[in-house]
């Protein structure tokens, strides 16, 4: 019996920034933005995700990131210039009011 296998893809991951030094700002809640991760095959993906921690160049992020076979939270150091803020709306807005 002959039964076809899937071809194996790696998966890229992220390429986090070195953490940075020195006065690095911790949020109380953490912002929504949008991140270009740079990934190890060369290219760079585009994601929601959190912003946890930021310095003048660098920002601390969340996101949720394909694995071989399951997504998780990953968190990494990335450039300040790769992360914009994003609005979460509210569920209801827009909504009729029943």
């Amino acid at each position: 019996m002959h039964t076809a296998t899937m071809p194996s893809r790696r998966v890229p991951r992220p390429v986090p920034s070195p953490a940075p030094s020195g006065n690095i700002t911790r949020a109380l809640k953490a912002r929504p933005v949008w991140v270009d991760v740079p990934t190890d095959d060369g290219g760079e993906t585009r994601t929601a995700g959190f912003a946890l921690a930021w310095t003048r160049d660098a920002v601390e992020v969340q996101v949720l990131w394909r694995k071989e076979y399951y997504v998780a939270a990953t968190e990494f150091w990335v450039g300040a210039s790769r992360v914009q803020r994003r609005v979460i709306e509210p569920q209801w807005l827009g909504r009729p009011v029943a």
